[in-house]
């Protein structure tokens, strides 16, 4: 049974619990009125004793009333029925003993309903020790018990006591049964809307639309129409939900959704399929009508989104598919969405991509690396390749290690490539794990043979900076081969800095703490800006290639090379500058103060053994820019 179900139970079970303290309630009222009857009977008879009834009955009151007012559990429907037979049954028994049992019964009953065992236990004993009381006045003459029934049918108490009774019984059961009824069915209407919307935007969930999307492809097919599906994943959406935690993550899915109901047509159907993945359908929608709704759309949900005292800002990709354009039926219209989407996140977001059977290939080939990516993680099939870094002078101070896939049978995959795909699919984890053991492991060997090589500089990924356990982890590492923590550095890129700050602080602290170098890498590249990142315990900058590629050509990337050298510098940061492909970027930022460079001129990355000559002599020669050394 699905857990919507069992909800489902658990709240007709809830309702009926309700009508039968409802119940027994007015069985207390309509026992109440037999009870005044019989009194009254009694006392017309002459019988004086019958007061000891009213007693009786209102130590029951006071017992439900408790029960009502701390709040106590269900009451068996055994309970009511069997206090129907004995208020019921005791107007036809003449006499005080059949009254006395009547309500004697209903007393044990209740008491032990309300109290447990030991309540009932005590009114047992209260009831048999008051008949007994009876039995001995009985005995000795005092009281006269009569069973004369004619004598009793002719009480006219006794009717209107019994049509009293029988007549609200009648109608109380009617009427909780109805209510009873009537409840489930809500009930019964709410399951079956939770089963087609999601809980917590509540649009259409993905059961709902596909059911809509199936209808309307049979539609479309019929009238010779089209349509289209839009689907849409928001950029950055996961930074925002591990950031400022999954409350405001929420709270920005449900204005999201709000959103898109204002903007699409009451002909359109919006769902969400899963965390921050929504789809619109338009029916009757043709490749003309698309691009102005999907464009109204990223808009729409471009616009800051005001989440109390914060104002976030996020971003869609839309993917677009249509019908019979692209695919004629459900699963296809679908998958060909999902993967324009993608290319959309691929081409950096907040755009519109129609799909095209180009961009399957392009699906294909990720699923295939992804695929390759589990097996060569699995067969250790990466290497480590080391580019040194150099000062001025040409002296090496350091090494990046960069992960190459030794692929010996396929085309070689490049970094580019697969680092992005490690990173969505959360393998990026092993291998960051791996670079860190095999740079520790390849330290530990030149140092064996008498080499004391230069800092290695590993690149974190964002996901390994949110570890808790980052600083524990390298620390064994480097325990298993005793190797110095000053002999690593870490680069990590500006984004993964910023994604979460008070994170990446205290993580950064405690790799500092243990005398690592940390470095920012790709500087420029992201949304930050040194005044953001000085709360950081930094010791190195790298100024971003795409500064250095044209910074011989293009003023502009002079200007911001030369501010960040001079800024860096003003916060007691080293400069280094990466992809540094020609003579003419060397002397530019060597004239500007860069502390040290990396790149091609300098000498491309190669395996460890290649680069021990150079580690021996310990510099590269540069030549003062006029030429390099591969």
């Amino acid at each position: 049974m699905t857990e919507l179900a069992h909800d489902l139970a658990a709240r007709i079970r809830s309702i009926r619990e309700d009508v039968i303290m409802k119940t027994l309630s007015l069985t207390l009222v309509a026992g109440g009125v037999l009870m005044a009857g019989n009194m009254a009977r009694n006392l017309y008879l002459g019988n004086a004793l019958s007061v000891v009834h009213p007693v009786l009955y209102a130590v029951l009151v006071f017992v439900y009333w408790q029960r009502w007012r701390i709040g106590a559990g269900a009451i068996a429907w055994a309970t009511v029925i069997l206090l129907y037979l004995a208020a019921t049954g005791g107007l036809f028994i003449y006499g005080l003993a059949g009254n006395s049992a009547a309500v004697y019964m209903t007393f044990c009953f209740v008491t032990t309903t309300f109290f447990g065992v030991r309540g009932g236990v005590v009114a047992a004993v209260m009831s048999v020790g008051a008949m007994a009381l009876v039995g001995a006045l009985h005995v000795g003459g005092l009281v006269t018990l009569s069973f004369d029934l004619p004598t009793y049918m002719q009480n006219p108490f006794s009717w209107l006591a019994a049509v009293m009774t029988v007549g609200s019984m009648a109608w109380l059961v009617l009427n909780q049964v109805g209510q009873l009824n009537d409840r489930q069915l809500l009930l019964l209407g709410e399951q079956h809307y939770q089963a087609r919307h999601d809980a917590l935007t509540g649009l259409f969930n993905r059961k709902a639309f596909l059911h809509r999307l199936e209808v309307a492809i049979v539609e479309a097919n019929a009238e010779g129409g089209s349509l289209a599906v839009l689907l849409l994943d928001l950029d950055r959406f996961k930074t925002i939900n591990d950031s400022l935690g999954h409350g405001v993550g929420d709270l920005l899915l449900i204005e999201v959704a709000e959103r898109l109901r204002r903007h699409v047509r009451a002909s359109d159907t919006v769902a969400r399929l899963s965390g921050d993945e929504f789809v619109v359908l338009l029916p009757s929608a043709t490749a003309h009508d698309v691009p102005g709704i999907a464009a109204k759309l990223l808009d729409a949900l471009s616009a800051p989104y005001a989440l109390g005292e914060r104002e976030l800002r996020t971003t869609p990709s839309i993917g677009i598919s249509l019908c019979p354009r692209d695919a004629d039926n459900v699963e296809n219209l679908l998958k060909f969405a999902d993967t324009a989407m993608y290319a959309a996140k691929a081409q950096g977001g907040c755009r519109i991509l129609d799909f095209t059977p180009a961009m399957n290939h392009v699906a294909t080939e990720r699923l295939r690396i992804e695929y390759r990516l589990r097996e060569a993680i699995a067969e250790k099939a990466f290497v480590l390749h080391f580019q040194p870094k150099v000062d001025m002078r040409g002296r090496i101070t350091g090494l990046e290690a960069l992960i190459r896939w030794a692929n010996l049978d396929e085309t070689p995959v490049e970094p580019a490539e697969f680092i992005g795909i490690a990173e969505e699919s959360g393998l990026i984890d092993e291998i960051g794990d791996w670079v860190i053991r095999e740079a520790c492991r390849q330290l530990r060997l030149w140092l064996d043979s008498g080499i004391r090589p230069p800092r290695v500089a590993i690149n974190l990924s964002t996901r390994q900076l949110r570890q808790n356990d980052l600083a524990n982890k390298v620390a064994r590492m480097l325990n298993e081969v005793a190797v110095a923590p000053d002999l690593l550095e870490f680069e990590i890129t500006e984004t993964a800095a910023m994604e979460n700050t008070l994170t990446a602080a205290q993580r950064l602290r405690e790799l500092e703490a243990m005398g690592i170098t940390l470095s920012i890498d790709d500087f420029g590249s992201g949304y930050s800006s040194l005044s953001h990142l000085r709360s950081l315990p930094l010791d190195a900058l790298k100024i971003d290639r795409s500064f250095v590629r044209e910074i011989a050509a293009n003023t502009n990337d002079l200007a911001i090379a030369r501010g960040t050298i001079a800024l860096a510098h003003s916060l007691g940061l080293r400069v280094i500058a990466e992809g540094v492909e020609n003579a003419d970027q060397w002397l530019l930022l060597e004239a500007h103060g860069c502390d040290e460079m990396q790149g091609h001129f300098i000498s491309r990355p190669m395996p460890a053994d290649l680069l021990t000559p150079l580690l021996l002599q310990g510099r590269i020669d540069v030549n003062n820019g006029r030429a390099g050394a591969v």
